[in-house]
């Protein structure tokens, strides 16, 4: 939904994959009628080697990630990769990352359960011009292919598979656009799809695929008035280091272990701060 937002400042929660950083950003602000949370997905499926965090724990750190999500009113949960991995059509495949398999069925309950809770993308404006959230960030290029995906098929395959074209092509980089694409096979579908550069199988990975290099090569994503969206983003773990983000003047990659404060007067976008 594209609105003037009516917060002071969005403290945006990247990659937490068991992490605990979030734990006082929350409990400080909860509730808080200026500033709005907005979590960038991939709760589980820890760096054991590099953070110390056990599968177990990440779990539980997810626990308390849903039941805040579900007790505060300006709390955003979106949907990462290693989210995507646990809905039941992956369950039986070796598709996506790597993941808690002791435990997936439970957690595809949870997500199941707690569907409402999870989007695909949020979004804003700040002077006027459009904020995008997701996971990895929205490519022009993955919006175009996956509406050209019947040109690279047969008629036959097209008949078949009409109404899935046809919801591709209605596909725009607007939250609410987004959000749909977990309502049906299609869209999850559409999420689901790696780039080459991520030993995928596709030009463009999706907007909980795609890689930051992908965006660094990429013509920039618009608004329906043809103005550069600024998206803010995670996925990408380690580059440029494990602690630093890259932020640019069209979109900002925060998966560094820390969380980020964005000003909503004058869209600055920079490391939380007590």
């Amino acid at each position: 939904m594209d609105t003037e937002h009516t917060y002071k400042q969005i403290i945006i929660i990247p990659d937490v994959h068991g992490r605990e950083f979030w734990k006082p950003i929350v409990e400080k602000y909860k509730n808080s009628k200026d500033t709005l949370i907005v979590f960038l997905g991939d709760y589980l499926d820890p760096y054991t080697s590099i953070d110390g965090i056990s599968e177990a724990e990440s779990i539980i750190n997810f626990n308390n990630i849903i039941n805040e999500a579900l007790s505060a009113d300006n709390i955003i949960t979106l949907l990462g990769n290693h989210d995507l991995h646990y809905f039941p059509q992956f369950l039986h495949s070796s598709h996506g990352c790597r993941r808690i398999e002791a435990a997936k069925y439970e957690l595809s309950d949870m997500y199941r359960t707690y569907s409402d809770l999870f989007k695909v993308a949020y979004e804003t404006r700040i002077n006027g011009r459009k904020y995008l959230f997701t996971h990895a960030g929205v490519l022009p290029g993955w919006l175009k292919w996956i509406a050209t995906l019947d040109e690279e098929n047969d008629e036959t395959w097209c008949e078949e598979h009409k109404e899935d074209i046809e919801f591709y092509r209605s596909i725009t980089a607007d939250a609410e656009s987004l959000n749909r694409l977990t309502s049906c096979k299609a869209g999850i579908d559409a999420l689901s799809i790696v780039s080459y550069e991520r030993n995928g199988y596709a030009p463009f990975g999706s907007c909980m695929w795609a890689d930051v290099r992908e965006h660094f090569m990429a013509e920039r994503v618009v608004d329906e008035d043809g103005n550069p969206i600024y998206q803010i983003f995670g996925h990408t773990f380690g580059l440029p280091t494990l602690d630093e983000p890259y932020i640019m003047n069209d979109f900002a990659m925060l998966d560094c272990r820390k969380a980020f404060t964005l000003d909503c007067a004058t869209g600055q976008l920079s490391p939380y701060t007590e």
